[in-house]
C-alpha cells in the first residue's frame, strides 16, 4: 500500500539545510576564498560545503580577477589606469589615451574622456598686464599655457601702459603671428587663428619701446 504526503508550506521531507534563513545557502553550496576581504571571492579556489568552511575569507560570490586588490572587483569604478577596475574583461573602457580613440569631432581631454571640439567661431580670449618701459625692443610677457585644446582660436588684450601707445604689436604664440596697433592708453587686442600654447612674446615698433 502507497501512501503520499504532501508537506505544508514552508516545509520539505528532509532536514540537510544547514542555515534555514539564507536561501543561498544549502547542501553543496559553492563557497569562494576571498583573499582581500572585498566580498568577491576566486572562482578557481572554491570549496562545495554546506556550512561556511572555517578558518578563512570564504563568500558567495565569485568574478574577482584580482583578489589581492580591495579595489578590483565586480561593480567596482572603472578608472583610466591600465587595470580591468571591475572585472569585465575591457581595460579603461569609456576613457581614452589619445585624440585618436575619440571619434571625429572630439579630443582626448586631460582627465583622459572625449570632449567635442569647439565650433571654428570660439576661441580662448585672455588679458595680459604689462606697463614698463626699458630698452630691450622684445620681450616674453609670460607664459601662456591656460588655452584649452578645444579652442579654435586666441584673443589677447594687452595693457600695455600709455608708453606702447600707438606702437605696433605684434604678439606671437608658437608659430601664430599677428600685429595690430596699441590704441592711446597702450591697449591692444590682438587675434591668433587657431588654438595655441606656450610662450607670448611680444614686440612693437613705433612710439616707444615696449618691454
Amino acid at each position: 500500500v502507497s501512501q503520499n504526503v504532501t508537506c505544508p508550506t514552508g516545509y520539505v521531507n528532509n532536514s540537510l539545510d544547514c542555515n534555514d534563513n539564507n536561501s543561498a545557502i544549502r547542501p553543496n553550496t559553492v563557497w569562494y576564498y576571498d583573499a582581500d576581504n572585498d566580498t568577491y571571492g576566486n572562482a578557481t579556489h572554491n570549496v562545495t560545503s554546506c556550512n561556511k568552511p572555517t578558518p578563512g575569507n570564504c563568500v558567495l560570490i565569485a568574478g574577482d580577477c584580482n583578489d589581492n586588490n580591495t579595489n578590483i572587483h565586480p561593480g567596482a569604478t572603472e578608472i583610466y589606469n591600465g587595470v580591468d577596475d571591475n572585472c569585465d574583461g575591457q581595460i579603461d573602457e569609456g576613457f581614452c589615451g589619445s585624440d585618436s580613440q575619440c571619434p571625429s569631432g572630439y579630443y582626448c581631454g586631460s582627465d583622459h574622456t572625449c570632449k567635442k571640439k569647439a565650433k571654428k567661431t570660439e576661441g580662448y580670449t585672455g588679458t595680459i598686464d604689462y606697463s614698463q618701459d626699458t630698452i630691450p625692443a622684445s620681450v616674453t610677457l609670460k607664459e601662456f599655457s591656460g588655452v584649452p585644446k578645444e579652442a579654435e582660436g586666441l584673443t589677447l588684450t594687452l595693457n600695455l601702459g600709455k608708453d606702447a601707445r600707438n606702437a605696433q604689436v605684434t604678439v606671437t604664440v608658437e608659430n601664430k603671428t599677428n600685429t595690430f596697433t596699441a590704441n592711446d592708453n597702450g591697449t591692444v587686442t590682438i587675434t591668433l587663428p587657431g588654438f595655441g600654447q606656450g610662450e607670448i612674446t611680444a614686440r612693437k615698433s613705433g612710439f616707444k619701446t615696449l618691454t
